[in-house]
């Protein structure tokens, strides 16, 4: 609390600017989800972050310069990718986006989701791995145009500030995609499961641990952990 003899000889302006600092300091990362595009307030978030639960990150999210990839989905994932198309759709009626999505088979069975809107929105959520210079990173499209090719990938950054209903969607979102029984298993996105160990526990489960094949090509992770009554309901809710 601040002083009444530090609020008598603080400046108007300064006044001002410390009060809209206090509440930027106060509100955390949903200032910036805001300012990116996805309002997250009245229970908004819980389908943006069960989508970016949900999301692979085979080796990180590989975003294309002006591609409208959101997510792509193996053939055994006929399922997921029916999932993943509802609650984009949920996503696009409650942030009133005009969001466009379509889908594409291709090889019989391989399915690939994509909207601009949605793609753009998604991707400003992640933070940059600053791991190759661009020219290192490009790539040729079918046009032959030279494309900006970055790897991003979540960290725990994403959670600060956040309400604990939005955590909870997180971790359903990724059990929806890769998990069963109790346990959920990644390929190759050792910091993702960093993310969810941590969230797992910080949202009262039990036992967590994984198990890893360390050195192998791919490498799996499987986060081991006995749900809490909470966690549970958000495990088994039909999405």
């Amino acid at each position: 609390m601040v002083s009444k003899a530090f609020r008598l000889s603080l400046p108007r302006a300064s006044a001002v600017t410390f009060v809209i600092a206090c509440c930027v300091l106060l509100t955390g990362n949903r200032i910036e989800l805001q300012a990116r595009g996805l309002d997250i307030r009245d229970g908004r978030g819980v389908t943006t972050f069960f989508i970016l639960g949900f999301l692979d990150e085979y080796l990180g999210r590989n975003i294309v310069e002006g591609d409208d990839l959101i997510e792509r989905f193996y053939c055994d994932e006929g399922a997921k990718a029916i999932v993943f198309r509802r609650q984009l759709e949920r996503l696009a009626r409650e942030q009133g986006l005009a969001a466009n999505i379509h889908q594409e088979t291709f090889q019989g069975c391989l399915t690939m989701v994509r909207s601009s809107v949605l793609a753009g929105a998604v991707n400003a959520l992640y933070r940059k791995r600053q791991t190759y210079s661009i020219d290192e990173r490009s790539m040729t499209d079918t046009a032959g145009r030279r494309r900006r090719l970055t790897t991003v990938w979540v960290d725990d950054r994403l959670f600060l500030g956040v309400e604990r209903e939005l955590k909870f969607a997180y971790v359903a979102g990724a059990y929806a995609r890769h998990g069963a029984g109790d346990s959920i298993r990644f390929a190759n996105a050792r910091h993702k499961v960093t993310v969810l160990v941590t969230l797992l526990k910080e949202l009262g489960c039990s036992n967590v641990h994984t198990v890893s094949t360390q050195g192998r090509i791919p490498e799996t992770s499987t986060i081991y952990f006995q749900p809490s009554a909470e966690m549970k309901k958000w495990l088994d809710r039909t999405w």
